[in-house]
């Protein structure tokens, strides 16, 4: 008989910085068959609970995006904490040291992640870019 599975080990928190404007998706992944000729379909959940998914489309400052790219390159396959703003306590912040409950969900990064830059136009753009269009998911794995 197959043993439980372990729990995951945290590789740290998203930054704060980049906790912005991410939209929240919840689903019940099913599998569904559908090729009867009828239209009629069989389904059966492959989970007992909802799953949370996390995905940003947005553009970010320079400073957002390199700390975005920074931890995405550093965390690629490994479980980290993210604090979906509106859930924690106070409002919109995030514990970096991953200690509060509130909020805090156990992720990867699930997906493709793009990003597209324009080249920087004031001399206070360290990174060369101007903004950055960056479009990525998270997925709930506890």
């Amino acid at each position: 008989m197959p043993q439980n599975i372990a729990a995951p080990i945290i590789h740290g928190v998203m930054p704060a910085l980049v906790s912005v404007a991410f939209n929240e998706t919840v689903r019940w992944e099913a599998i569904v068959n559908d090729e009867y000729t009828d239209g009629a379909s069989n389904r059966a959940p492959l989970v007992t609970v909802e799953r949370r998914f996390f995905k940003v489309n947005t553009k970010l400052a320079p400073t957002q995006w390199q700390a975005l790219r920074d931890f995405y390159w550093s965390h690629i396959g490994e479980a980290f904490y993210f604090y979906f703003g509106r859930e924690t306590q106070p409002p919109y912040h995030v514990d970096s040291t991953g200690n509060s409950i509130p909020g805090r969900y156990t992720v990867v990064f699930d997906g493709a992640y793009a990003e597209t830059y324009m080249p920087g136009v004031t001399k206070a753009d360290t990174y060369g870019i101007g903004q950055a269009q960056v479009s990525f998911q998270l997925r709930e794995i506890e």
